[in-house]
């Protein structure tokens, strides 16, 4: 079954709408998810707007192959509006991709090739339907009688490639105020770099926009409030073209101690696409985070309530523990790479942060190759009298000789699945072997190896 058929057979089987008095603008404002909207003198409005079944919308330019954290901030309205009844669509920018997004750079972003674009569209589109089927199969709990709506992924160049571009211009073109694009888009600051196409950016954002109000009557979209002057672009356009009212929500931005995005500056720890960040290094990421951000991290990142999260956070002071660290890792995993993911973080986090090594034994070869990297792997014949430690040590090539080798082993520097072995004749036999036919082997404080037993 392919992840779109599963996101339907999960809908069939347990979509059911949770109805509620609160209207979706209630549930951000709680969540601390809504750092501001638009129009802003029309809140009452909006709120009415949402008693309705509404489309919402945000774009992911496939300018790197993975999501990272910061972009599940702009994720997480998206699944609450499922939950609250609405409709939502993501839109891959293949074409606003091939410019970037000039928001926040001082300097235009490296031009890509198709070839890249599209490798990273399908990568990013994939982590979005995981993310969407782990929601429906861990977190939705069906109560009543009318039915979740399945997501809509889109790509921008399904209408860039069959729209002209006079046609784009002759209709938007009327409708753009260039003085307030200039001004919204604070091309002051940088001006004598800014570049046309980085100008039109905003352009063709505010053109997705119009093609999803007029295909799917998109009336949200949903932004990080640094992507303010594309949105309100997008605004401006509909109201000027179709005169309809639409709605900006923009979320707050995941910072770090020094103002620079979360996800960006921390490397590849906080990316949600498996191949590039194995769900135990992502579950890794989530227990060193400073604890004065986990309450924050459990409104955005999780869906407990407000009593259950506050019973975390006290549970947590209490006893002086990372029992709310856990509580946050276990969910964003869960959400992000499902079951089988979640397996590995919390059985590599025992084993390698813990100290319970024997939980390595419940992994496959798969999660470990993703843990440590398939370089820490050796194979070696495992022979009915055991071979000696000293022997599977050279074979990591970490010494230069034996002497040096047994140096590390008799100063305790070397252990065999958690424990150390001071005797350079230790043999390793099946006593030493895991049910998953794996020795594992810690030399100094850093490095990590793999015994695959042939």
């Amino acid at each position: 079954m392919n992840s779109i058929s599963q996101i339907r057979h999960l809908l069939r089987s347990s979509s059911i709408h949770q109805t509620s008095s609160r209207t979706l603008f209630n549930v951000l404002e709680e969540r601390r998810l809504l750092e501001g909207y638009l129009p802003q003198n029309k809140k009452l409005q909006m709120i009415e707007a949402l008693k309705k079944k509404q489309t919402f919308y945000t774009g992911f330019d496939p300018t790197g192959p993975s999501l990272h954290i910061g972009h599940l901030l702009v994720i997480m309205p998206l699944l609450h509006a499922l939950r609250n009844g609405h409709r939502i669509i993501c839109l891959i920018g293949g074409e606003t991709a091939r410019i970037g997004d000039p928001t926040g750079r001082l300097k235009p972003r490296e031009s890509l090739d198709r070839e890249t674009i599209e490798a990273n569209a399908s990568r990013i589109s994939s982590t979005l339907v995981s993310i969407f089927v782990n929601h429906l199969k861990y977190f939705w709990k069906p109560k009543f009688s009318e039915p979740i709506h399945e997501p809509i992924i889109l790509n921008n160049s399904n209408w860039y490639s069959d729209d002209k571009f006079s046609d784009i211009i002759a209709e938007c073109g009327p409708a753009i105020n260039v003085r307030n694009l200039f001004r919204k888009s604070r091309v002051e600051e940088h001006s004598e770099n800014y570049s046309y196409a980085q100008l039109s950016y905003a352009v063709m954002q505010a053109y997705d926009w119009l093609k999803l109000f007029d295909r799917h009557n998109c009336c949200f979209q949903v932004g990080g409030n640094d992507q303010t002057p594309n949105i309100e672009a997008g605004f401006s356009l509909i109201r000027n073209l179709r005169n309809q009212e639409v709605y900006g929500f923009f979320v707050p931005l995941l910072l770090d101690k020094e103002g620079k995005k979360m996800g960006k500056t921390e490397g590849k720890s906080l990316f949600l696409e498996r191949f590039t960040n194995s769900p135990y290094s992502l579950y890794k990421a989530i227990l060193k985070l400073p604890h004065n951000q986990i309450e924050r991290f459990l409104r955005y990142f999780t869906f407990y309530n407000n009593q259950e999260i506050e019973s975390i956070i006290q549970k947590d002071l209490k006893k002086q523990t990372l029992h709310a660290h856990e509580k946050l890792a276990d969910s964003l995993v869960l959400l992000i790479h499902g079951e089988s993911g979640l397996n590995q973080a919390k059985n590599a986090s025992k084993a390698l942060l813990k100290g319970e090594t024997e939980a390595l034994g419940k992994l496959t070869e798969d999660d470990l190759i993703e843990v440590f990297g398939s370089k820490s792997f050796i194979y070696h014949e495992l022979v009915p009298n055991g071979t000696s430690l000293l022997n599977i040590i050279m074979k990591t090539n970490c010494f230069e000789n034996e002497d040096l080798a047994t140096v590390m082993i008799n100063k305790g520097g070397v252990l065999v699945n958690g424990r150390k072995i001071l005797d350079t004749d230790h043999l390793i036999c099946d006593n030493d072997v895991f049910p998953n036919n794996l020795t594992f082997i810690k030399i100094g404080t850093n490095r990590a190896y793999l015994i695959r037993w042939l």
